[in-house]
């Protein structure tokens, strides 16, 4: 009868657990990348090949405000999101707007790419390891990166049309 309670309470936990942290892959929350200091906080590194096989370095966008945007194909949150970013795009051409494709096929991140008429350049981030440098909580996430290439604010989750112009407004 003990052994019985404690693998029932294994279950629990991880029946409680198992939620919480699903929905934190895919959660929303905005943070303000300006921090304590007030000031910008240091850039990300995101060079790499795009889903089109062409090698590409934000660093060449220095000059200009970029949003980086970290989504997936499997993120619902991500497909939610993505028609407003690509109307901020075209709205924006004076931004440099960048998606990241993380843990994704090429496959599905191409589909995805045409389904939404994505035409800002998208880097292929298969195993992560870029999205992993941006410490964030889970999928999408956008950072607002100044001309010089400081990031100004990261919103953690979907974004509207509306959190996208804040946040840019942030990095001007």
């Amino acid at each position: 009868m003990r052994r019985r309670r404690s693998v029932l309470g294994v279950w629990m936990v991880a029946a409680v657990s198992l939620p919480v942290l699903l929905l934190a892959s895919c959660g929303v929350s905005d943070t303000g990348g300006d921090g304590a200091t007030g000031g910008a906080t240091p850039g990300i590194v995101l060079a790499g090949t795009t889903v089109d096989g062409e090698a590409f370095d934000v660093a060449s966008y220095a000059g200009r405000p970029v949003v980086v945007n970290f989504w997936a194909s499997w993120c619902g949150y991500c497909r939610e999101e993505m028609s407003d970013l690509v109307a901020f795009a075209a709205a924006h051409p004076d931004v440099a707007v960048i998606g990241v494709a993380v843990n994704d096929s090429e496959t599905d991140a191409a589909r995805m790419i045409l389904d939404y008429g994505i035409t800002f350049p998208t880097v292929w981030d298969p195993d992560g390891e870029i999205f992993s440098r941006v410490e964030s909580q889970g999928l999408p996430t956008t950072v607002f990166l100044t001309a010089d290439l400081r990031v100004a604010h990261k919103i953690v989750g979907a974004a509207d049309r509306a959190g996208f112009e804040a946040g840019l407004r942030r990095a001007q």
